[in-house]
């Protein structure tokens, strides 16, 4: 079927659409969101916070809360350098659990704790890159290892031996001096189609619903106003394809200038487009956006969209190329051959409506979403409530594709804002295209759980496909014995292959190898507490899918009570272990519905280290008036002897104020003149030069760099009684499981 062509060919723009009534936000043509890189590695300098000498304040060396005498000392995690900054041989882009690997499967069996792995890969700079376009790749001829500084060499240095498989190879050309064997991370540049048999590229294809719930809702608008903003920084390389669901399915031909509309959706559409880049139809794709937002508010929409044909016409023409899919929708599908049934409405079990449906309507979503993952496409979804639109089962692809669910439940003016900086960084990120991960470790370990938003496959020994990986995401390993072997050093080696934007193929490879312990005390008391809690959440989220939020909540607590009867070494793991009994992810009712809480999960699913501290224990640091900083625990008796507090959430920087704070304290701090020209949010504080405005800027700053993005910031007044926003952080003081955190660690 070829389609309906539009009478108009030219899409010039029409008149600007305005905003959304009420709650729409257009930002200004020159107006972006800062988006900044974390600096590489996770160290920010501790002499930015000070601790005051303020006999009132708790001290920032002692626990929290009231602890059982005799007992030991827990410390707050932002006052614990080694959740931020690992101990050797780990790094900030790949961190083991533990300084040794168990010797035996024995010892392994009764360690009773996880032993696995974090991962950023994009976390790397400066890694020496070998191109090796036009020369033989040197690797095991059993189990692929490449070179790194962990190989041998046989006595009489004929062969060299593969430190994973211990396979005796053969020498070949100049190894002594390959420079591979001195580094222990490093890129090789590939020939094409060495990583796949895809012509891997940057592709964009958009998909943008309008239906009833998503125009009257405005999610629609306002992602068009935010993708016009964010055009120019954009790769200019990267082909765009750009759709619209509602009744019925068009697709705008860049290529001959028009607008194909497809009624007959139960018809395949069977003839690819021809794709181009944004820098060469930047003018007719702007025209399209303008078009479509004339549609939004001069015709009567439908009650329903038909997203499974914008799937599926996506897959047909991006498999040769891979790529991202980003989709706009409000609501489940309605129209089509892959119409979903409204699961909200009657279900006992909530898990059972965070899995795809157990009748026949599952198979195309099922099928899909492994068929994104088999090309190198991954699927990023934007949807808005309170309408359900079954992310379990629409939005499946985005947990095996490395993409995102960004989910907004009430659609309100700051939805807005936080949809136009989630998209800006979407667009803007330095993607690892058709990105796949090999594992290369000794014959008797195996690799017993891949937790990510991808596909652990067969076609790949110990490894997994991540589609187009975003660069901040990380992947988490879990390792176990596969037989009874001795393993006398654990070598573990990553090879992530990828084509980068500037469409260069890669292979990333990263080398490392613990010393084995025959005693598991060594092994308890060498803990890296980020990484096992990295694990842990990243193993709640799949109880949330599989059982219940309770089932959920019985592990870990049973984690910590086999925690403290091994004796091992963890000091902050209790704050964070409490604030996940306390979290939304286990609440009973999720405050975002059924896809607030699926989107959650993926989220977490792929969550880094800083931002996984953030999420569950945010940095809550008090400014004193002579400009001295202090980190305190996250409950409210702690505001008591605050004048100003800056809490860096993961998404959000508040700055509170207490009701004690004068108009000269507010002008020397905020460089405003009274408490009526106190705003609710701002971009960046204004500058008036005072130590107290100079450290609140530090404070900003540094918050910024850690996470790694721009934060926006809002102000909190106890004056104006806003103290409420804030309530849902302090979770020292939430009952988690039944128990604040002092009753919580007390149990133990």
């Amino acid at each position: 079927m070829k389609g309906i062509v539009n009478n108009s060919k030219s899409m010039q723009p029409n008149p600007a659409a305005g905003t959304i009534p009420g709650q729409g936000y257009q930002p200004a043509p020159d107006a972006q969101p800062q988006t900044g890189r974390r600096t590489k590695g996770y160290f920010y300098a501790q002499n930015t916070v000070t601790p005051t000498n303020n006999s009132n304040m708790v001290p920032t060396g002692q626990p929290m809360g009231n602890m059982p005498s005799g007992k030991r000392e827990y410390v707050i995690p932002w006052l614990n350098e080694k959740m931020l900054n690992p101990t050797p041989p780990s790094t900030s882009y790949f961190r083991f659990s533990s300084q040794a690997f168990p010797r035996t499967k024995a010892l392994f069996d009764t360690l009773k704790v996880p032993i696995g792995a974090v991962i950023r890969p994009a976390d790397v700079s400066n890694q020496p890159v070998y191109d090796k376009r036009g020369a033989t790749r040197i690797c095991c001829l059993k189990c692929g290892c490449m070179l790194c500084p962990q190989v041998k060499f046989n006595n009489e240095h004929s062969k060299w031996i593969c430190p994973a498989c211990k396979t005796l190879n053969p020498i070949e050309g100049t190894i002594f001096e390959a420079p591979e064997l001195t580094q222990q991370v490093y890129d090789v540049i590939v020939p094409p189609y060495t990583n796949s048999m895809r012509n891997s590229q940057p592709v964009f294809t958009f998909i943008l619903d309008l239906s009833f719930q998503s125009i009257s809702c405005g999610i629609t608008e306002q992602f068009i106003y935010s993708l016009q903003s964010a055009l120019s920084s954009m790769p200019q390389n990267a082909r765009v394809n750009l759709m619209t669901i509602s009744d019925k399915l068009t697709y705008f031909d860049f290529h001959n200038h028009e607008e194909l509309i497809f009624p007959d959706l139960k018809e395949p559409i069977k003839s690819p487009p021809v794709q181009h880049t944004i820098g060469e139809v930047r003018s007719d794709f702007e025209a399209a956006l303008q078009l479509i937002l004339e549609r939004i508010h001069n015709t009567q929409p439908p009650q329903g969209h038909c997203l499974g044909n914008a799937f599926d016409f996506a897959a047909s023409f991006m498999m040769f190329t891979g790529g991202i899919i980003i989709a706009v929708y409000s609501g489940i599908p309605k129209y089509g051959p892959y119409i979903l049934e409204d699961r909200s409405l009657n279900y006992t079990e909530e898990s059972k409506v965070l899995r795809l449906p157990e009748n026949d309507t599952a198979k195309f979503w099922r099928d899909i979403a492994f068929c994104f993952n088999r090309n190198g496409i991954s699927l990023h979804v934007f949807t808005a409530g309170p309408h359900y639109a079954d992310l379990a089962t629409d939005a499946v692809a985005t947990g095996l594709t490395s993409g995102s669910c960004f989910h907004y439940h009430n659609f309100t003016t700051e939805s807005c804002l936080q949809l136009h900086n989630d998209l800006f960084r979407l667009l803007t990120k330095d993607y690892l295209w058709d990105a796949q991960v090999s594992i290369k470790i000794p014959p008797a370990a195996k690799v017993s759980r891949f937790h990510g938003n991808c596909v652990q496959r067969k076609t790949i020994t110990q490894g997994a496909t991540f589609c187009a990986m975003q660069p901040d995401d990380s992947v988490v390993v879990e390792f176990d014995y596969d037989d009874t072997a001795l393993i006398d050093e654990f070598f573990v080696q990553i090879q992530l292959s990828f084509t980068g934007t500037d469409e260069i193929s890669r292979i990333r490879v990263f080398s490392f190898s613990l010393p084995t312990a025959t005693d598991n005390t060594q092994i308890r008391q060498t803990l890296d507490e980020s990484v096992l809690m990295g694990m842990l959440i990243r193993r709640a989220t799949t109880q949330v899918l599989s059982k219940s939020t309770n089932d959920c909540q019985l592990s870990a607590r049973k984690v910590m009570q086999d925690l403290r009867g091994t004796n091992a070494s963890v000091v902050s793991l209790p704050y964070l272990m409490h604030s996940l009994l306390c979290n939304e992810l286990l609440m009973s009712k999720h405050p975002g519905g059924i896809d607030g809480r699926l989107s959650n999960v993926i989220k977490i699913r792929s969550i880094d280290i800083i931002s996984l501290l953030l999420y569950l224990y945010p940095r809550f640091i008090a400014v004193n008036p002579d400009a001295t900083t202090v980190i305190l625990s996250l409950s409210k008796s702690s505001l008591q002897q605050c004048f100003i507090v800056v809490l860096h959430c993961v998404d959000k920087i508040y700055i509170w104020l207490s009701n004690y704070v004068s108009e000269e304290y507010l002008s020397n701090a905020l460089g405003i003149q009274s408490y009526q020209e106190l705003p609710q949010s701002v971009n960046d504080l204004p500058q008036n030069g005072t130590d107290l405005n100079n450290k609140l800027h530090e404070l900003i700053n540094e918050s910024r760099n850690l996470s790694g993005c721009y934060l926006p910031i809002q102000i909190v007044s106890q004056i104006r009684q806003e103290d409420r926003i804030l309530d849902p952080i302090f979770v020292d003081d939430i009952k988690g499981y039944g128990m604040d955190y002092s009753e919580y660690i007390y149990s133990f």
